[in-house]
C-alpha cells in the first residue's frame, strides 16, 4: 500500500513500532509535540545522548547527574539512565566528574538516540518526570 503511494495512519503507544514508520507525530496530552523522522529523531538538536549504567544501581545518580553544568536532561531508561548533554565539551566535563566518584562499575556511552529517548526528551522539557 505504502508503495502505491498511500498514506497509513498508526496509533500506538509503543516507540518500537513507531520506529518502522516514515514519519512520526510525538503526541502528550493532547498536544502534538513534533513530527520527525524516526531515522533521525535528533537531527535538528545539537544535544549529544549518553547512557550511563552501574553494577551499583543508577537512581542515585539521577539527582546527581540533573544538577551537572551541561546537563540538558537525564531520565531513567530501564536500568539506566540516559543523558542528553548540550556538546561535546560538556561530555568530557561529565565524565570526569563521574571518574571521581569512585564508582568502577560506572559505564558512561554515546548512543544513537530512539524515537523514545526524544519523546522523553520532549515530555521532560515541560514537566517534571
Amino acid at each position: 500500500i505504502q508503495n502505491e503511494g498511500i498514506t497509513i495512519v498508526v496509533s500506538t503507544p509503543y516507540m518500537d513500532e513507531a520506529e518502522m514508520c516514515d514519519r512520526v507525530g510525538l503526541i502528550q496530552k493532547g498536544k502534538l509535540l513534533e513530527i520527525t523522522d524516526p531515522s533521525k529523531p535528533y537531527e535538528n538538536d545539537q544535544a549529544q545522548l549518553f547512557s550511563l549504567k552501574s553494577e551499583k544501581g543508577i537512581y542515585a545518580y539521577l539527582d546527581r547527574i540533573r544538577n551537572m553544568e551541561g546537563c540538558k536532561q537525564a531520565w531513567l531508561f530501564g536500568d539506566q539512565l540516559h543523558v542528553t548533554l548540550h556538546s561535546e565539551e560538556d561530555a568530557t566535563r561529565v565524565k570526569a566528574a563521574l571518574d571521581g566518584w569512585g564508582d568502577s562499575s560506572l559505564e558512561w556511552l554515546k548512543i544513537t538516540p530512539s524515537v523514545e529517548d526524544r519523546f522523553m526528551g520532549l515530555i521532560s522539557n515541560s514537566e517534571a518526570l
